[in-house]
């Protein structure tokens, strides 16, 4: 599911006879995507793309899921399930394409670029949003005009679950 999610069923790894997995999408998808087992519930869950180096050595107490994570927060579709599921970037007003560390959402940019993101203390210094004149964009950078994600949401450095991804693509068209 997630291959089909993020277009990648189809990738030539996948599907032309010399790819590394020929026909091989779960193998595919083990080696591209890192799962892990939550530590409060013992339920798998998504922990993001692998290319995070996420799966060396970690304290296994700090790998929780959405649902574990955020008690009493909505994380999970009724029709989709939580392999869908949207989170705010912890350090800007963009939607989360990166899940590392077991722990943290970010977004490209946050993600790849040094001095941004987990680097930046969460003292009150990061860019805030104020959902109408003022909001946080990626680079620890703030932004004019209406927040882009569209929703109230807390401020930046703490977790947001947005929703899921397929019903907030399925309600823009």
């Amino acid at each position: 599911m997630r291959l089909e999610y993020d277009n990648l069923s189809q990738c030539q790894e996948i599907v032309s006879e010399g790819g590394r997995y020929y026909q091989n999408p779960v193998g595919y998808a083990m080696d591209k995507f890192a799962y892990f087992m939550c530590y409060k519930c013992s339920k798998p869950y998504f922990g993001g793309d692998a290319a995070c180096g996420v799966r060396g050595e970690f304290d296994p107490s700090e790998l929780v899921c959405g649902p574990c994570a955020n008690p009493g927060m909505v994380t999970t579709c009724s029709k989709h399930g939580d392999d869908f599921f949207e989170y705010k970037c912890q350090f800007c007003c963009s939607v989360a394409v990166w899940f590392c560390f077991g722990t943290t959402h970010f977004c490209d940019a946050c993600h790849n670029n040094p001095g941004v993101g987990p680097d930046q203390k969460r003292d009150g210094t990061l860019p805030c949003c104020d959902g109408k004149h003022k909001f946080a964009l990626p680079l620890g950078k703030q932004g004019e005009g209406p927040c882009p994600l569209k929703v109230p949401h807390p401020p930046t450095g703490e977790e947001f679950p947005l929703g899921c991804g397929i019903c907030r693509n399925a309600q823009t068209f």
